[in-house]
């Protein structure tokens, strides 16, 4: 009974009828593939799911970084400097973590990429380059006898560069049908 007088009063208020409000509430806006019915573009349709990642990002964005070497906090201004804006495209250190922890969350894996100047070893006052964060739908394993060599990333002019495991920083969620790709909470949702 008490759940029916709240279905009437939503009702009421939203002008609608349940299952209409329902979805909006439970989908955000009714954007699906046309196929399988899933929400396509979740972060951008739903504001549940892009709060939900705010949720998880804010916390970590507002983390002091500190660096250590065998145990003992190191000042390097360089590194410092860096983390002010470490991805290319993205601004600033909290939008990176946004990103990061959005591609995590929505596919499962987050992709960084580096290039040479991340080969040498800290301590150094050498700049590093801004890290590339890739989409994982850019991102394509390579595999020799099934162990993973390298990399294949698209990027938005669709050039295709092959990159060595080094290459690239991968988080990833587990996932029981591929070993090297995450499986992400919005597979499950769908």
């Amino acid at each position: 009974m008490q759940n029916s007088l709240r279905v009437r009063i939503a009702e009421w208020l939203l002008g609608q009828k349940a299952g209409n409000w329902q979805q909006l509430f439970n989908r955000g806006v009714s954007e699906t593939d046309g196929n399988t019915g899933a929400l396509a573009q979740p972060y951008r349709f739903s504001p549940w799911v892009q709060r939900g990642i705010k949720l998880v990002s804010d916390p970590i964005a507002s983390a002091e970084l500190d660096f250590t070497q065998d145990g003992n906090e190191i000042e390097l201004p360089v590194l410092d400097d860096f983390w002010q804006s470490p991805v290319v495209g993205i601004g600033s250190f909290e939008d990176f973590v946004t990103a990061w922890v959005g591609w995590f969350k929505l596919s499962g894996e987050a992709f960084l990429i580096g290039d040479d100047t991340w080969f040498s070893p800290l301590p150094t006052s050498l700049p590093r380059s801004k890290l590339i964060l890739a989409r994982p739908c850019d991102m394509r394993e390579l595999l020799v006898n099934g162990d993973l060599v390298g990399w294949e990333y698209t990027d938005a002019a669709k050039r295709k560069t092959r990159l060595l495991a080094e290459q690239v920083w991968q988080v990833k969620q587990w996932n029981p049908y591929n070993a090297y790709r995450g499986l992400g909470e919005m597979d499950a949702a769908q």
